[in-house]
């Protein structure tokens, strides 16, 4: 997921306009989650390679946080551990301290967030 993370900021760039390629997946990493939330047959890399070859490309949303995009561990809604909507991505690590203000972007609409330590998880993980 990482890899996925690097890809799409690649592809996406300062997200002012489409990308002009797509990606395909190949599920080879620890949890595979974004391969996993596809519907990608994960333990059928033959497969995989087929989809991602001769499969049409599906649009999906990519978020953004200081300019940094990502598609992959994000979630909303009112999680029963915290009692309030959860947004999750990747932030690089010069901005992971708990408390530090970012701005998010949703969908072209700017918001305010905050890093703070996900309750459920071990300490490396931050929300």
């Amino acid at each position: 997921d990482g890899t996925i993370n690097a890809v799409t900021n690649a592809l996406v760039g300062k997200g002012k306009k489409p990308p002009k390629s797509v990606m395909g997946l190949l599920p080879l990493g620890t949890a595979n989650d974004f391969a996993h939330g596809c519907g990608l047959p994960v333990d059928d890399l033959t497969r995989c390679l087929e989809i991602a070859c001769c499969s049409p490309a599906r649009k999906i949303d990519v978020g953004r946080v200081n300019s940094r995009s990502f598609v992959n561990v994000t979630s909303g809604g009112f999680g029963p551990s915290v009692g309030h909507p959860v947004a999750m991505g990747y932030v690089d690590a010069a901005f992971a301290d708990t408390d530090t203000a970012l701005w998010g972007e949703v969908r072209g609409k700017r918001l305010p967030v905050r890093v703070t330590a996900l309750p459920f998880t071990p300490l490396r993980f931050k929300r």
